[in-house]
């Protein structure tokens, strides 16, 4: 469930993209968007979409506020002059401190030993530095926010698949459908955005 929720943020850029970036969107690309959102409710409601009841409904919309937060931060990186890498840098500088102040205040400590300090710096460099600076580059090239966008959504299912085989994570039965459907939206996305307007 937060793993398909995280994955929203997609989503939620390409359309803050339409204001910020001056993208364009038509009806069928809503309408494709649309479809992958329901793959995510399904899996986000365990498929009871007809009530979209969920177990933490302050959790799942905490979750869709970061999709704001995380769309908001990629398209204005996106708009920034300065190099991508320099503007990360920039950001984790102002965050690092926050961050570290936080974990401080809230009784988290110091990480201690080599496992805590290899996570960390496995966290920083692969999930977030090289990907982060990879993604920057791929938004200020494309010519359509929605059609990288979409993409992420390829993501979670190869994780969930991870999850499942390595972690012995067990799987709800609505996830694989929900995974079917974004997977469907995001092919239409695909194929409408390659029709000629």
């Amino acid at each position: 469930v937060a793993q398909a929720l995280n994955y929203t943020w997609a989503l939620t850029l390409t359309l803050l993209a339409v204001p910020v970036l001056g993208h364009r969107l038509r009806a069928l690309e809503l309408g494709a968007m649309g479809i992958a959102w329901l793959g995510a409710a399904i899996i986000a409601t365990g498929g009871s979409t007809a009530g979209l009841s969920v177990d933490d409904p302050v959790g799942v919309g905490l979750a869709f506020f970061s999709t704001v937060l995380w769309a908001s931060y990629w398209l204005l990186a996106a708009r920034a002059t300065t190099p991508p890498v320099e503007t990360l840098a920039l950001a984790f500088l102002y965050a690092l401190p926050l961050t570290l102040g936080t974990a401080l205040l809230s009784g988290g400590g110091w990480p201690e030993g080599p496992v805590a300090w290899g996570a960390i710096l496995w966290v920083g460099l692969t999930e977030m530095a090289i990907s982060f600076v990879l993604w920057l580059l791929a938004l200020q090239r494309a010519g359509s926010t929605a059609g990288i966008a979409s993409l992420i959504f390829l993501a979670p299912f190869l994780s969930l698949l991870w999850l499942e085989h390595l972690l012995g994570e067990a799987l709800r039965p609505a996830t694989p459908v929900g995974l079917a459907v974004i997977v469907l939206g995001l092919l239409l996305r695909q194929r409408v955005s390659s029709l000629k307007t």
